[in-house]
């Protein structure tokens, strides 16, 4: 999901790959064309996505009986990977070579299957909702020309309303959990957590074992205390992408800014 949002931002097409006990799959994503990652995405993958937790015990043992067939389709999708990576750098662009030709399509899916053995490509749904496809050509980031171990979000708003006046506020991408709270025990907590990373023992009250109800957050808004924490202390790292937005036009593409200072190389 984060790696499809960020290579289509930046333009660039990657090979995904997946197995599980029986069966693996290779798709190639591109911005030029062709359904992405998430245009596949449900409505439970997403919920899943959001809900993991940093043990792993609540989905070991996905199988009745462990099958040692993961080390084996996970070498041969790999090598897949592989070569239909060779065939999209070779075989396109000016300098491509001759003989060379990507098998897939963007936004097409190779499936093998195991049991019984079985291989077939089809073309993956584009969706119209999907939120990934920026909806034009690729855009450069605007950066930050201030350290990245004290910027805020008031400083990213700063730097992007040399081009819109009007923007109040910073989309981070992750639903981010500011405020746990118990109603059985009135116990209260100031968190800053990824939602994908809150652990079972921060999502149970350590008082009463009641669940904690969340407050949760996808943008910061200016003149919020929020606004004025360093973005590092909520998990956004050094080179990172975040959007500007006007709150009065959620829907507007917003501007790219990267965190970090002037140079990538050395900020």
């Amino acid at each position: 999901w984060a790696i499809n949002r960020r290579c289509l931002e930046a333009g660039i097409g990657w090979i995904n790959g997946g197995t599980n006990e029986w069966h693996g799959e290779v798709a190639r994503y591109d911005a030029t064309g062709g359904a992405c990652y998430e245009c596949t995405m449900t409505d439970q993958m997403f919920a899943r996505m959001h809900g993991r937790f940093s043990c792993g015990f609540r989905i070991a043992g996905a199988t009745d009986v462990p099958m040692a067939s993961t080390s084996s389709l996970s070498s041969v999708i790999a090598g897949i990977q592989v070569s239909e990576a060779l065939q999209v750098v070779m075989g396109t662009g000016a300098g491509a070579s001759p003989g060379f030709d990507p098998h897939l399509r963007p936004g097409q899916r190779l499936t093998v299957q195991l049991r019984p053995y079985r291989m077939h490509v089809d073309d993956l749904p584009w969706s119209d909702t999907c939120l990934a496809h920026p909806g034009g050509p690729p855009e450069a980031p605007v950066r930050v020309d201030r350290p990245w171990e004290v910027t805020t979000a008031v400083d990213v708003l700063e730097a992007a309303r040399a081009i819109d006046p009007g923007v109040d506020c910073l989309a981070i991408g992750f639903e981010l959990v500011t405020e746990i709270a118990c109603h059985a025990c009135g116990t209260h907590k100031d968190v800053l957590l990824r939602r994908t990373h809150t652990t079972l023992q921060a999502m149970t009250c350590p008082g009463c074992d009641a669940p904690f109800s969340f407050a949760t957050n996808w943008f910061i808004h200016a003149g919020t205390p929020l606004a004025l924490r360093p973005l590092r202390e909520i998990g956004l790292p050094r080179h990172e992408w975040v959007r500007a937005y006007r709150s009065t036009s959620p829907d507007a593409p917003g501007i790219l800014m990267e965190l970090g200072g002037s140079d990538p190389l050395t900020n």
